[in-house]
């Protein structure tokens, strides 16, 4: 049996972990800067002009999920909670 993934704060369900992960970093943490082509993660540089930049949108939000930390400790929790 599959199983499937929640997004706590709305009613997209997904068989994918990888998929909830980028939904949640484009949907609902509004503390990741918004992607463009070469963008760095705020937090850490990664990517950018040096070579190593996120080659799309969903890889970019994919890592500053867990990169960039929440400013509110209850919307990390219940994110990492989905994503068990």
């Amino acid at each position: 049996m599959l199983k499937n993934y929640d997004c706590p704060f709305c009613p997209v369900k997904s068989t994918n972990k990888g998929n909830l992960k980028t939904h949640l970093a484009r949907n609902h943490a509004n503390w990741i800067e918004e992607y463009k082509p070469n963008k760095c993660c705020q937090h850490c540089g990664a990517g950018g002009k040096d070579g190593k930049a996120a080659k799309s949108a969903t890889s970019y939000y994919y890592h500053c999920l867990t990169c960039v930390p929440s400013p509110d400790g209850a919307i990390a929790e219940k994110i990492k909670d989905a994503l068990k």
